[in-house]
């Protein structure tokens, strides 16, 4: 497990044409992996030819930004998706649709290989609540994706989403907030590259057990999303600065890997306190580096 922060962390201070500040204050900030966010820069409200990436400089601005991280050391390990309506019919989706590909390419420059998607609601679907409706829309779609993606040895994750609740007390109903959706929309588009990102935030909000969501996914979840809240407000709070049980999460987690391991006829081992290493079946731990990862390892 890498753990990472998003190139948004500096939202709504992040623009374009501070994308190397950003890498630079986050490596600072000690972080080593980052996930890129193409959302700042390509989404429903963007405009053509506003920022870099919509031009045909869009290429070096990439490069630069492999350059600076490769320089500090740093690895980008996933990228969040543009986030639009899919199912609009408009000159502006369509070049949205575009630009797709677009991230897709940025993706293999900067070494990214999962790319984050939401699923939205089919037109006229939300106010019926109709899973029917936006099941097949986003099969439709998303299986598109998912094939453009494999042109580029691309994995996509499907987010779970959240309902926003009112000031008024109603919800703001969106589709695959629960994991049943979720495991049934990823089943349905039926492709090797396509799979599940976890926000832990999200299910926790719309009142999940995470044991369980963990254990549904199985062996669907590719990505997840870290984050906290008080289970009112979306409020992407660092973890244990919110209520989630995290030694609950971890537990799932924990046993999610040593399925994995034992798939791969590999093994998950204690090393150490609050410190666990998944090896392949022909390589063991040992010495110094089992000290190194005491020092030095990302903890559950």
């Amino acid at each position: 497990m890498r753990l990472s922060t998003s190139t948004n962390m500096l939202y709504p201070v992040q623009r374009a044409e501070h994308s190397l500040d950003t890498i630079r204050t986050l490596g600072a900030a000690g972080f080593q992996v980052l996930d890129w966010c193409a959302t700042a820069f390509s989404n429903q409200d963007t405009v053509r030819g506003e920022n870099p990436f919509t031009t045909s400089e869009w290429q070096g601005w990439i490069g630069a930004q492999r350059n600076e991280a490769d320089k500090l050391g740093i690895a980008f390990n996933q990228a969040h998706g543009s986030m639009y309506d899919y199912f609009a019919q408009d000159d502006h989706t369509a070049w949205l649709h575009q630009m797709t590909e677009r991230i897709m390419q940025a993706c293999v420059m900067l070494g990214i290989d999962t790319i984050i998607y939401h699923p939205y609601e089919a037109p006229g679907s939300r106010e019926l609540q109709n899973i029917d409706a936006c099941r097949r829309a986003n099969v439709e779609y998303l299986r598109r994706a998912g094939d453009m993606a494999g042109k580029y040895g691309l994995r996509i994750a499907v987010e779970n989403m959240l309902s926003n609740r009112r000031m008024d007390g109603s919800v703001y109903w969106r589709y695959c907030t629960h994991a049943e959706e979720l495991v049934d929309l990823v089943d349905a588009i039926d492709m090797e590259n396509v799979q599940i990102c976890l926000d832990v935030g999200h299910a926790h909000y719309m009142g999940e057990n995470l044991y369980n969501t963990i254990k549904l996914y199985g062996k669907r979840l590719i990505a997840l999303h870290i984050h906290d809240n008080n289970r009112m407000d979306d409020l992407h709070l660092l973890p244990f600065d919110g209520i989630i049980d995290w030694q609950d999460v971890a537990r799932r987690l924990i046993d999610f890997l040593s399925g994995v391991a034992y798939a791969g006829e590999g093994k998950i081992k204690k090393v150490a306190a609050n410190t666990y290493i998944i090896t392949p079946y022909s390589v063991d731990i040992m010495g110094d580096l089992i000290d190194e990862l005491e020092n030095n390892g990302l903890y559950f």
